[in-house]
């Protein structure tokens, strides 16, 4: 048990971030060694800023607020670096969304271009679920993912399905924490950052807005946006109702989807301090997700080479296809009084059902053959129906300098699972070719068939004290407890009976120190704990769940934002220790879990945003990145050694457009340096024109999008190792897409 906008100036587009990396530390050292990196990279920033962004302004008029700066121009799709952080942030506005990414995109492929994120998505952009998607070099799993404050995730392994959930359109903004946040932040694994989505609110006026694209492999997306407008016989309530519809074959043969989204969301005030919110979004996907290709394969036939279309092989495209429902759906009451009180509860619900099936082995090395026919296609059958029900409470108080905020998050979820061994020729039949369990019928064919829970608990006490009117100390508690159960006659792994409960628990103190030292000039310190339950695979083994400890880490972290108009510039430091790191490999599509031990995360991250004048503003970001495991002193897996964002944005006249390149640097796909790849980029460009309303004619949007405008075809990820004689397979960057959209406002 473990236990901040000057008339003409457009809002920069995004920053800049530089990660360098020292340092190797212990427990009671672990403090001094981070100061001994962290203090140096500060002072050096203190003095860097202002030294580098002078010039470029020539003139010293500070910024007039946090949240907004703008350069000559018209406002950029993302926000400024707030002045009064936490944390370092990257906030992507609703115009970075419409501007940058295509119309088909997830939120994997919107953060893309955030300092220090490695985004995979081998079949083009949400066309199918991202392969890898890593902040920091954490994997899926080892960060949180929030919907409108809400935190959610799968029961096993608190991973997350990119393209599930939420339809791009419904998002109105997405915003990066890298970094675990105040005692108030709630999550599971809060320590590698947090990824959250915001949805679009109601306009205060009516309208209907139609969208359509079409793009490269087939690919064709509609869309609808109703809008009510405040109503004032209802005390200005406002509705949005968004519903859009994506097809398309992928870039990857054999790779095809469909997925259809509907959200809306009622804004229902009650009071003038006082806003009764419902929302709810549903998802049907059908999707053929690739599992990746040998080099030989690769050789062969081609980077776009997945899937086939004969029935007579494993690789045949109507074998391996999986098709999502989804729903999330919550209801919030909030007040913000002028008596200083606030409060907020947001009671929820989500689910997600996956029916999927695959053969046996994909790259043809296990031969065809089953126990009903010696010419039958093997292969394996399989769902997993997740539901969840949750309460977000939070509260908070001001008294002078001292603010109080106190909550507390509960969910319970529950998880059915289960794996067939089937005959793919027959329909599906079942396939008996595994060692029966005793007292189990049919079981011969089963891989698993599982019912878990997980439970969580996490209240939390956070203070805000500001002694001085340029100082903030903001200490925070947050206590996380949680339980699995699991209940299996043939679990996964083992395959043995299993009925299994287990409870983790841990108090997580957190604490920001936060000085202003000028209007436009504000350094900041963090230090947190973190804590991870076991995932659920780590709970088969017949030596006891209890013996299987709880990834642990401490997160050290300082930083420096300035602003000066037409200017923002951030830097900050982090070491991160990690016990306990949970490795992950994946074999025939099969992911196990193992104890990879502790592991050092470091570097130094800065960004900038300049404003260039004429409609133009520049941005950058670029890092260098350092995990290393401490068993072998090797790199951790996924984790790149460097990241470099840049482009060049253009909004004036009503036109628009934006040139963007992402360059990963090298990395290794697996442990102890195997599955080595190397550095790759993707440049991406759009432009577009926005025909205001006038003449009885509606609003109209044009726009023209590219991506990978090169063409380039690097491998960018390690998909898995094969069945029968453990052959890496590789993931390939998606080749050029070009996306034609247009919208109409009426």
């Amino acid at each position: 048990m473990s236990s901040q906008r000057h008339a003409t100036c457009p809002e920069p587009l995004i920053y800049t971030t530089l990660v360098i990396a020292p340092c190797q530390p212990r427990t009671a050292r672990r403090v001094a060694r981070a100061a001994r990196f962290l203090l140096p990279a500060l002072a050096a920033a203190a003095f860097v800023a202002p030294a580098l962004a002078s010039p470029v302004l020539g003139n010293s008029g500070a910024a007039d607020g946090p949240e907004t700066v703008q350069v000559a121009g018209t406002v950029a799709p993302v926000s400024a670096l707030s002045l009064d952080p936490t944390q370092p942030a990257s906030n992507l506005t609703t115009q970075f969304i419409r501007t940058v990414a295509p119309p088909a995109a997830d939120y994997s492929e919107i953060v893309r271009l955030s300092p220090s994120v490695l985004s995979i998505a081998p079949n083009g952009p949400g066309l199918s679920e991202s392969a890898d998607l890593t902040i920091r070099g954490f994997s899926d799993g080892q960060y949180n993912v929030t919907f409108d404050g809400i935190p959610f995730g799968d029961t096993d392994d608190f991973t997350h399905h990119s393209t599930a959930y939420f339809a791009p359109q419904a998002l109105g903004a997405v915003s990066v924490d890298r970094g675990p946040g105040t005692g108030a932040t709630i999550g599971d694994a809060t320590f590698g950052g947090t990824v959250s989505l915001r949805s679009i609110d109601p306009s205060a006026a009516p309208g209907i807005a139609v969208s359509g694209t079409v793009g490269s492999f087939d690919s064709h997306q509609a869309g609808v946006r109703l809008e009510s407008g405040a109503v004032p016989a209802l005390n200005d309530a406002a509705l949005v109702f968004e519903a859009d519809r994506l097809t398309s074959n992928g870039y990857l043969t054999g790779s095809g989807g469909t997925r259809t989204n509907l959200f809306a969301k009622l804004v229902q005030p009650l009071g003038p301090d006082t806003t009764l919110t419902a929302a709810g979004s549903t998802e049907w996907l059908q999707q053929n997700q690739p599992a990746g290709a040998t080099r030989a394969e690769i050789a062969t036939y081609g980077p776009d080479y997945a899937l086939s279309d004969s029935p007579a092989q494993q690789n045949d495209a109507a074998y391996n296809g999986e098709s999502y429902r989804t729903d999330f759906a919550y209801l919030a009451l909030h007040h913000d009084g002028s008596d200083r009180v606030s409060l907020d509860e947001r009671v929820y619900t989500y689910g997600l059902y996956r029916h999927f099936s695959n053969g046996l082995d994909v790259n043809g090395e296990t031969p065809d053959g089953t126990a009903l026919g010696a010419g039958d296609v093997p292969g394996q059958m399989a769902r997993n129906d997740l539901r969840a029900f949750g309460d977000v409470l939070r509260a908070e108080r001001a008294w002078g300098p001292v603010t109080l905020r106190l909550g507390i998050w509960g969910e319970h979820q529950t998880n059915d699972r289960s794996q067939y061994e089937v005959d793919l020729s027959r329909g599906g039949a079942p396939n008996p070719v595994l060692p029966p369990v005793a007292g189990v019928p049919g079981s011969a064919a089963i891989d698993r068939v599982q019912s878990d829970t997980l439970d969580t608990i996490q209240p939390y006490a956070e203070l805000e004290w500001r002694p001085l009117a340029e100082l903030t100390i903001q200490p925070g508690l947050r206590w996380n407890y949680a339980v699995r159960t699991v209940d299996s006659p043939v679990m996964e792994g083992t395959r043995i009976p299993t009925d299994e409960h287990a409870e983790y628990d841990a108090l997580l103190p957190s604490v920001v120190v936060r000085q202003h030292l000028s209007p436009a000039w504000t350094v900041y310190g963090q230090a947190a704990e973190g804590f991870l339950a076991p995932q659920l695979q780590l709970l088969d083994t017949t030596t006891g769940a209890g013996t299987v400890p709880p990834e642990r880490t401490w997160n050290f972290q300082v930083g420096s934002n300035w602003q000066r108009p037409g200017l923002s510039l951030g830097v900050d430091g982090y070491v991160i220790q990690f016990d306990n790191l949970s490795g992950t490999r994946t074999v025939g599509g099969e992911t196990s879990v193992f104890d990879e031990g502790g592991a050092t995360y470091q570097g130094l991250e800065t960004e900038a945003t300049i404003g260039v004048g004429y409609g133009f503003s520049l941005y950058g970001n670029a890092s260098l990145n350092r995990a290393r495991d401490h068993r072998s002193g090797a790199p951790v897996p996924n984790a790149p050694d460097a990241t470099l964002a840049g482009g060049l944005l253009y909004r004036s006249g009503g036109w628009f457009g934006a040139l963007t390149d992402k360059w990963v640097g090298a990395r290794y796909g697996d442990t102890d340096r195997q599955a080595g790849l190397d550095p790759f980029n993707q440049l991406d460009a759009s432009i577009g024109r926005v025909l205001k309303p006038g003449y009885g004619l509606p609003g109209v949007r044009l726009q023209l999008q590219a991506q990978n405008l090169l063409d380039s075809h690097e491998i960018d990820a390690l998909a898995g190792y094969t069945v029968a004689q453990n052959t890496p397979l590789w993931f390939v960057q998606a080749g050029r897409s070009v996306w034609m959209t247009a919208a109409v406002d009426f």
